[in-house]
């Protein structure tokens, strides 16, 4: 009977030769979970651009608006996609900060 095959490593070669980590990412769930609480919580703040109201308060109050008409979808003019685009983004961004954190701490880079 043969021998069962050997693991294969999980890299692949580029094109210099040197080889590259199949888990590049290195995806951590800590990061998903510091990033949405890093972004939800600030944003919950009032500041006076809103009247003293908050980003997080805005999108709500407008979201429940948007859900008072239903089933007719939020007008192109709705300030709930304005609010809806920048809460995302900061989160989005607030997000990749977070792993690029977690990451580079565990690669001692600070």
């Amino acid at each position: 009977m043969p021998p069962p095959p050997k693991k294969q490593n999980k890299t692949k070669q580029n094109r210099s030769g040197q080889a590259f980590p199949q888990n590049w990412l290195r995806a951590n769930p800590l990061a998903l979970a510091l990033g949405v609480a890093g972004w939800t919580l600030p944003s919950t703040i009032g500041v006076p651009a809103f009247g003293g109201a908050s980003l997080f308060g805005k999108l709500m109050e407008s979201i429940g608006a948007e859900l008072a008409h239903w089933p007719v979808g939020p007008g192109v003019t709705s300030p709930f996609w304005l609010y809806l685009l920048t809460w995302h983004v900061g989160l989005f961004v607030t997000m990749t900060l977070a792993q690029i954190g977690l990451q580079g701490r565990g690669d001692k880079y600070w």
